[in-house]
């Protein structure tokens, strides 16, 4: 069996055993029933372009991510709940080090983005590693908008998206991520409020020692 053909074997098995009482949701369970004929992103995108709610591309990420076909449902996942975040759609119990907020530079316009994955180097006084982890993602040589590439913009400029890799120490405080790449602890950067949470598995411990367990919250 050719390795797409173990893909697209193990998707006809998870359809066929989803039911009414699943934990996806009915989109989800309709997009692994069909996704079996996609041998492409685009095809893959195509399949979701309708479903526009984040917790059902999550669903959907769940029953996909052991495939090919995870990285253009976090690419829309992660789209998704960026806009809804600069739209002011976020909840409180989801910004974190908020003191952050006024050091970071402008965004350029809300169309143009960085989306990378960051991580901590060990030992050597708070560097940074930045780096390309899915195929969606633009690094600060150049940045993406709806104009198509445009030149670097900085790395912790406004309306960023940052994945968390390992961990990442921030203002006496730190974000430790899941080592799963599909479910790294995610943040938007947003300029005078702080990191937003996104998605993702992880956990933030304050400078004062709290510690918030990021998936699965609900506020108060």
């Amino acid at each position: 069996m050719t390795g797409q053909n173990a893909v697209f074997a193990a998707l006809a098995v998870a359809a066929s055993v989803f039911t009414g009482a699943a934990a996806w949701s009915q989109p989800a369970a309709d997009v692994v029933a069909t996704i079996n004929d996609a041998t492409s992103f685009d095809q893959v995108r195509a399949a979701i372009e309708d479903i526009d709610s984040p917790d059902q591309l999550e669903d959907l990420l769940a029953a996909l991510s052991v495939t090919e076909f995870s990285d253009p449902v976090i690419e829309k996942i992660e789209k998704t709940r960026r806009q809804m975040i600069i739209e002011g759609t976020f909840r409180p119990c989801d910004v974190f080090f908020p003191e952050t907020g006024p050091l970071f530079p402008d965004a350029a316009n809300s169309d143009t983005y960085l989306i990378l994955t960051v991580s901590e180097l060990a030992g050597a006084g708070g560097m940074l590693v930045t780096k390309s982890e899915l195929d969606h993602d633009v690094l600060t040589m150049m940045a993406v908008s709806d104009q198509g590439l445009t030149p670097a913009i900085h790395t912790y400029a406004s309306q960023n998206i940052h994945r968390i890799e390992g961990q990442l120490t921030v203002m006496d405080g730190k974000i430790e991520s899941a080592s799963d790449q599909y479910n790294r602890a995610t943040f938007l950067i947003l300029k005078d409020t702080g990191l937003v949470y996104m998605r993702g598995v992880g956990q933030v411990t304050s400078a004062d020692g709290q510690v918030t367990e990021l998936a699965n919250r609900s506020c108060g």
